[in-house]
């Protein structure tokens, strides 16, 4: 005698939920979302196993077909696409992604990782030797043609800007995360397995390792590192950047006055106010100073926070390499404050800036 029908969707029972199909109706509003076939199987059928790799819906089905072929040869179309939104429904797991997105060491490491590969990727896009290699006394056609080659670093500037905001907008939270101490759980099982004592034999080789792992770290050196990395990878752009005011003056010196090189500078925009070429550049001057000098403010923050934080251990090769890496990042951050706003100040004077 065949069994009854289920009263849920096959999608529904494996997920253990209520199918919303109303009367009259072929395909609950689940599976229609997903794009998948709403199917009802028997009761006492089982083909759903827990399995390490997602299931197929479509090989579900099939095995479901193949229990009552004398009761149903319907057999469910292959929609490409609505299996694949299946798949992603059934199988990624809201715990995980909660527990990740409350993690906010997780959510730094994610963010300083990504920002590290886009300003990597920036000082890609500027060649670090801008010359351009060819007579002064040559054709002015040539020149203007080779200048575009060397100097196209329209895309650059954009990304520096924006991944140098992102680095100011996330250093304050990215200290905060180095410096966290993580709470562990406190035991007051006597039995517990953490208080089992080692043999004499073992106590000796093992027992370090074990009283190192219940010792409060005073930073995480992992973030530490790639907010270092981030940080000092602006500075090398900013630098390379200086380089090519100069290289750019050379090229403005050697072309007749009556030709200006023709540079692609970032549109400028606050509001509906669109600024000029000419003074888009000297407001990005202004803010690439600015950018510096905020982020050296931010090192020198950091470099405080080390002191305190390795106040009472000034022998140690550990405290003095953290202090060594913050000296040195905010002597190099404050050079850049002082560079920046020395050129802006020189191409203003010269004329090539206003």
């Amino acid at each position: 005698m065949p069994r009854p029908l289920r009263t849920s969707c096959d999608r529904c029972h494996s997920q253990k939920l209520k199918c919303p199909k109303q009367p009259g109706v072929t395909t609950c509003t689940r599976c229609a979302k997903a794009g998948a076939s709403c199917i009802f199987s028997p009761v006492g059928l089982n083909v759903r196993r827990t399995l390490a790799s997602p299931v197929n819906e479509v090989e579900i089905a099939w095995q479901e077909n193949a229990h009552n072929l004398e009761m149903n040869l319907d057999w469910p179309t292959w929609e490409i696409d609505g299996t694949l939104t299946g798949l992603l429904e059934s199988h990624v797991t809201p715990p995980a992604l909660d527990l990740q997105k409350s993690n906010p060491r997780s959510t730094c490491v994610q963010q300083l990782s990504a920002l590290a590969l886009d300003i990597d990727n920036v000082f890609g896009l500027i060649p670090s030797n801008p010359g351009v290699h060819m007579s002064k006394d040559g054709s002015i056609e040539d020149m203007m043609a080779n200048w575009p080659v060397k100097f196209t670093q329209r895309q650059a500037l954009e990304q520096l800007f924006a991944s140098a905001q992102r680095l100011i907008t996330i250093y304050p939270s990215t200290v905060d995360v180095i410096f966290k101490q993580l709470d562990d759980e406190d035991c007051d099982n006597p039995n517990c397995i953490h208080r089992l004592e080692l043999p004499e034999n073992l106590e000796g080789e093992l027992g370090a390792f074990a009283s190192k792992a219940y010792e409060a770290k005073p930073l995480d050196p992992f973030i530490f590192n790639l907010l270092l990395t981030c940080h000092t990878r602006v500075t090398d752009v900013l630098e390379v950047l200086l380089v090519h005011v100069s290289m750019c003056a050379k090229v403005t010196l050697a072309m007749p006055k009556t030709q200006e090189p023709q540079l692609h500078i970032p549109e400028l925009k606050v509001g509906d106010f669109v600024a000029s070429p000419e003074f888009s550049s000297s407001m990005q001057a202004v803010m690439l100073a600015h950018i510096a000098s905020v982020l050296a403010d931010r090192a020198k923050q950091l470099q405080v926070k080390i002191a305190n934080t390795f106040r009472d251990s000034n022998s140690t090769k550990q405290a003095s390499m953290y202090k060594l890496q913050c000296e040195v990042l905010v002597e190099e951050s404050e050079s850049k404050v002082v560079a920046l706003q020395k050129m802006r100040d020189v191409l203003v004077k010269v004329g090539y800036m206003r």
